[in-house]
C-alpha cells in the first residue's frame, strides 16, 4: 500500500488514518468505505443504535458505562497487578470493583 499511496490516496488514507470516534456503515457498503455517522439523514438510526448499546451495556453491568472502566487497565492473568488500584493483592480483585 505504501508503494502505491500516490496511485490510491483514498485507500491509503482509509488504511492508515486515525479512525473517527463514531462509525456507521450500511449493509450495501460491505467494505465499510463510507462512514455515515454524523450525516443528518442517519441521525435517528444512529441515536437508536447508541441508546440500545448503552442499555445493553448497563444490563450486562459493563464497567465502561458504570464508571469504573479503569478495571481494564490491569487484569491478573495478563499483568503483574500487585500494586494496582484494581487489586489489593496479586490475582485478587479489589472489592471496590466487584459487580454484584
Amino acid at each position: 500500500m505504501i508503494k502505491h499511496k500516490e496511485k490510491y490516496p483514498r485507500l491509503f488514507a482509509l488504511s492508515t488514518a486515525k479512525l473517527p470516534n463514531k462509525k456507521l456503515y450500511i449493509v450495501t457498503d460491505p467494505a465499510c468505505l463510507v462512514n455515515l455517522a454524523g450525516k443528518p439523514e442517519y441521525k435517528k438510526i444512529q441515536t437508536e443504535l447508541r441508546d440500545t448499546l448503552i442499555k445493553n451495556l448497563k444490563e450486562q453491568k459493563d464497567p465502561r458505562v458504570l464508571g469504573y472502566a479503569d478495571i481494564f487497565d490491569c487484569y491478573p492473568a495478563t499483568a503483574p497487578c500487585g500494586t494496582s488500584r484494581n487489586f489489593k493483592e496479586r490475582d485478587k480483585y479489589n472489592p471496590k470493583y466487584e459487580v454484584k
